[in-house]
């Protein structure tokens, strides 16, 4: 029972996470450029507390996991939009990160263990640094207005001001830097997934649609489908698993005689 609680508690903050992240776009429009910022933070420490959590609790579970991830790329796919209505070039690497997504998807329906590759790490994070940077480029005039009247803030402005004046007369390089940091980071995430699948190939397209069908047919007829998605052991005993193997009914009988 306080196992259940404890997973309920970790889904829950996941959930709060995955809602107002698809949000993000309409409260952007809505808030003050200070608070929404503030909305980003909540939505990034709720990204930590879930891990955290489930790790200290030990409640991690494959529900879990595809809940996380969902949730991260929902964060991206929003930050994007939001940034694409501030700079318009940003479209190209929100197509990109879809068409990342879907390979993803397929790669996993194929077999793929679904865990990030060192080069989709390092994309990440440029990603993140250049999507926060173009961010708070973009709502400083707004924030600097709405913070003007605080003291420590003026205080702080008189400081740096040397610093500021020079990062202001570089503002249009700055933005183009991490306009074009995040397309080559999709684009070579795109090509590395190319040539990893076109090494790792082995079927025809019809037979990996056929083995997705009986896949996905299989799935509905698991009774055990539910028990295996919420524990926490199975989770651990298949954690370095494909993930279709750790869902369809077929790939249990090698893990269960362990």
């Amino acid at each position: 029972m306080k196992k259940n609680i404890f997973k309920g508690i970790v889904n829950g903050i996941t959930f709060i996470r995955i809602i107002g992240t698809i949000l993000m776009p309409i409260l952007y429009n809505f808030l003050s450029p200070a608070t929404f910022l503030v909305v980003i933070g909540v939505i990034l420490l709720t990204d930590a507390a879930d891990g955290f959590l489930a790790r200290t609790w030990n409640v991690s579970t494959i529900f879990g996991s595809l809940l996380d991830m969902t949730a991260d790329k929902l964060f991206a796919f929003s930050i994007l939009i939001i940034l694409s209505s501030m700079y318009p070039v940003m479209i190209i690497p929100l197509i990109l990160e879809c068409l990342i997504a879907s390979v993803n998807i397929r790669n996993v329906l194929h077999g793929s263990i679904g865990k990030s590759s060192y080069v989709g790490k390092v994309k990440t994070w440029v990603m993140g640094i250049s999507m926060m940077s173009l961010l708070l480029i973009g709502l400083s005039p707004e924030l600097a207005h709405e913070l003007s009247n605080i003291n420590l803030i003026s205080e702080l402005k008189e400081k740096i001001g040397g610093i500021g004046q020079v990062l202001i007369s570089k503002k249009d390089e700055i933005i183009k830097f991490f306009e074009v940091t995040p397309i080559i980071a999709e684009s070579v995430t795109i090509a590395d997934y190319a040539i990893n699948g076109k090494n790792k190939q082995e079927q025809s397209t019809e037979d990996r649609r056929v083995l997705i069908r009986e896949q996905i047919k299989e799935l509905k007829n698991d009774k055990e489908f539910i028990k295996r998605l919420f524990d926490e052991e199975y989770y651990k005993k298949t954690i370095d698993m494909p993930l279709i193997k750790k869902l369809v009914p077929n790939y249990y009988k090698d893990i269960d005689k362990k």
